[in-house]
This record gives structure tokens, sequence and C-alpha cells, in this order.
């Protein structure tokens, strides 16, 4: 089955950001990257821009999820380091409660040292699987077909005859 994501670019602030010109805008992207969420895996993906402008949108189109694809993935990196510290903090309180002879200081180092590790398992379980989908509708909406067309007196034609 087909899934085609419609856009309509009506005036230059709908395709590139207000204050840099060879980027495109962000909550295109956004867009493009919800209406292609509510799709399964196996539905093939097609993006059609409405493209009434003079800039071609296809190009910038697609580096724009590029470089949403690049930033989820950095952003999976900083929430692993974050993990790890976590992690670590965890482990290096956990053993120094032990070390503690003293019950009661004992209990609430102990308890510090679970919170670390708590925090780490929250942060696997939550943020980790939010990015994992978005990166994973980014990298197929990048492997999909983008097609401008442009209407010229109510009819359809490709971009490319008429540019």
């Amino acid at each position: 089955m087909r899934k085609t994501i419609k856009v309509d670019l009506l005036n230059i602030s709908d395709l590139i950001e207000r204050y840099n010109t060879d980027k495109v805008s962000n909550k295109l992207i956004n867009y493009i990257v919800e209406a292609a969420s509510s799709l399964k895996n196996k539905e093939i993906t097609e993006i059609i821009i409405n493209n009434n402008l003079e800039i071609p949108a296809k190009r910038l189109i697609r580096e724009g999820l590029q470089e949403e694809y690049e930033k989820c993935t950095k952003k999976r990196h900083y929430i692993n380091l974050i993990q790890l510290f976590y992690i670590l903090a965890g482990v290096i309180v956990l053993i120094f409660a032990f070390l503690i002879t003293n019950e009661v200081l004992k209990e609430i180092i102990l308890i510090g040292g679970w919170v670390f590790l708590w925090s780490a398992m929250e942060m696997e379980m939550t943020s980790d699987f939010i990015e994992y989908r978005r990166r994973k509708i980014i990298k197929r909406l990048l492997g999909c077909k983008i097609t401008e067309v442009k209407f010229i007196n109510g009819i359809q034609s490709d971009i490319d005859e008429v540019l």
C-alpha cells in the first residue's frame, strides 16, 4: 500500500528558516515526520511537494531530513553518556555504602545509589524509545521518493517541466 505525504509550499517561510536561507524550516521537517509516524513499517511512502515558489525544495527537504537524523543520533549518544555517568555514580555510591559502618548513614547512601541506577534505567525506557522511533521514521523518509509538482492554471505538472 502506498502512502503519500502532501506538502503545500505557498510562501518562502513555509520552506526555509527565517534567518538562515540555506536551511529548511524545522516546522516543515517536524510536519513530515509527524505525518509519517502513523505509517506502518511495510507502507511505502512518497512525499509530494506542491511547490509554488521559485526555489527547488526537494534537495532542501532531503538535507533537512538528513540533518534531523544526525541530530537524533547525536542526542542518542548524549543520552548514552548520561546513562553511563548515572550507572558509574550509582555503583560507586553503592560500594561506598557497604564500607560505612553507621547503619542510618549506610541506608541513606544506599538509597542514593539505587536512585542513580534507577535514573539510568528510566532514561533507557522512556527517552530512548521515543528517539529510536523518530530515527527509524526519518531513515525511512530518507529512502522514500520525493516529487515536486507545481500547479499552473489549476493543472498539475512536474516541476522539472516547468523550470
